[in-house]
């Protein structure tokens, strides 16, 4: 039952994040110590939710856990490479780097949905007769 009830908040999380975003005055702005804005740590960790919860619906050894990883490992490296794109931890772009910032994220997310489906698809797959 754990399992499963960790399965769910992770598939929740990315939509928590989205719901927060405007329920407080400036506190994505917020400064962490380093300067990383609050904001920014939030969403790099609404990002792992999908894939994270897909690493763990996916069978072991599978195809879906495989891609599982990877989208997990993307995941992992959004806020390091969006900060590298931007130049600044408040994740400020200009030109084309706000354009690949952009492709990058939009790709993280189709990669969480990605493994999410195919892992559900995966897992409801192997229960069938």
């Amino acid at each position: 039952m754990t399992r499963a009830l960790a399965i769910a908040l992770l598939l929740l999380l990315p939509f928590a994040w989205v719901l927060a975003m405007p329920a407080g005055p400036g506190w994505p702005e917020w400064p962490l110590p380093g300067g990383l804005p609050l904001g920014n740590l939030s969403a790099a960790l609404a990002l792992l939710g999908w894939p994270a919860a897909a690493a763990l619906l996916a069978r072991p050894g599978s195809a879906a856990r495989r891609f599982a990883l990877i989208a997990l490992a993307l995941a992992l490296a959004w806020l390091p490479v969006s900060a590298a794109l931007a130049g600044n931890l408040a994740l400020n772009f200009s030109g084309q780097r706000g354009t690949a910032w952009g492709v990058f994220t939009l790709g993280v997310v189709a990669g969480g949905l990605v493994a999410v489906a195919w892992s559900a698809l995966h897992r409801l797959g192997s229960r069938a007769p």
